[in-house]
């Protein structure tokens, strides 16, 4: 195994919640409310219903917008080719974004724009062979309407009985954000990222069954708060993971295998998977939630706990 690199931004250190309850103002919590059935958003991409590989009769979706314009560009050729370990298959699509850099990793062409994939089995492990639907130009993976575009686009193209949207890159919590694209500088923050999933999800009518995060730093009430109301079950750590991120051979065979598996049991099978590659250290952490336990209660526990910190703040050392 390569040296620990967590990743997130290389200034980041672990944001500890009271720490920035202390630090910043505390405003309550608060989520938009959408409405599913606002009509199909105008100008955007994606509303085609088919496209080369659709399994028009799959159980699950697997998306993955993969923000590699940036250090962990290495990182996302070696994911890719563990997806391609296992493959999309009648019951499972696997489907991904992938935004290159020029800077990082010069394998299997090293083109730096960005592509979707439709996820071949593949037994060679450097060299990816799956099929290319689009070459996109340069994209700005940063800019939350693009990863609006991808959901809309996969699931429009790629209907399935259950979604879970992956989201890959760099993380840094509800107040760094993610994704962020070293070309254009930009990064989704966290109010851009309940925006593109409000959305996708008034464009598509639907609820993503599961969404995480293959990032640092994400799994944190203030950003989990803010997009409860689109995946049913929420997964991600607290904490820094390593560069290398998930073993997607780990992650999708079991689902592969299993397809029958409802969100919850996606949900695990990744924990469970993290744990596995990388080990119970007390610096490792994922979860998986249920998103309907994010109720008012907790960000009234939250706002409250934040008041009288911020109000006995010069007792606390």
């Amino acid at each position: 195994m390569r040296p620990f690199t967590p990743r997130s931004r290389g200034t980041l250190a672990i944001l500890m919640a009271v720490a920035l309850l202390l630090a910043v103002p505390a405003p309550a919590l608060s989520a938009t409310d959408p409405n599913p059935g606002d009509p199909m958003l105008e100008g955007q991409r994606g509303d085609e219903r088919s496209s080369p590989g659709a399994r028009a009769d799959a159980k699950w979706t697997y998306m993955v917008y993969m923000s590699a314009d940036n250090n962990l560009e290495d990182e996302a050729i070696l994911n890719f080719n563990q997806m391609e370990a296992v493959g999309s298959t009648d019951d499972v699509n696997i489907v991904l974004q992938l935004d290159r850099s020029p800077e990082w990793d010069e394998t299997n062409g090293n083109w730096t724009t960005t592509r979707r994939y439709y996820v071949l089995p593949d037994g060679d492990p450097d060299i990816l062979n799956s099929q290319l639907l689009e070459d996109m130009g340069e994209v700005d993976m940063g800019d939350a309407d693009e990863l609006r575009d991808f959901v809309i686009w996969a699931i429009g193209s790629y209907p399935a009985d259950r979604y879970y949207l992956d989201v890959w890159g760099h993380g840094g919590g509800w107040r760094d954000g993610t994704c962020n694209d070293y070309t254009s500088g930009s990064v989704i923050d966290t109010d851009e990222l309940g925006q593109a999933l409000q959305e996708a999800r008034r464009s598509t009518n639907v609820t993503l069954d599961g969404l995480g995060f293959d990032q640092c730093l994400m799994a944190q009430l203030e950003v989990f708060y803010e997009i409860k109301q689109y995946g049913d079950v929420l997964v991600g750590a607290e904490t820094l993971i390593p560069a290398d991120g998930y073993n997607y051979t780990r992650v999708l065979a079991p689902l592969v295998a299993d397809p029958d598996m409802d969100a919850a049991g996606l949900a695990g099978l990744i924990v469970t998977a993290f744990f596995d590659e990388y080990g119970h250290d007390n610096d490792r952490a994922h979860s998986a939630v249920d998103a309907e336990a994010m109720d008012a209660n907790l960000s009234q526990a939250m706002t409250w706990m934040a008041q009288r910190l911020r109000a006995n703040a010069s007792s606390l050392r």
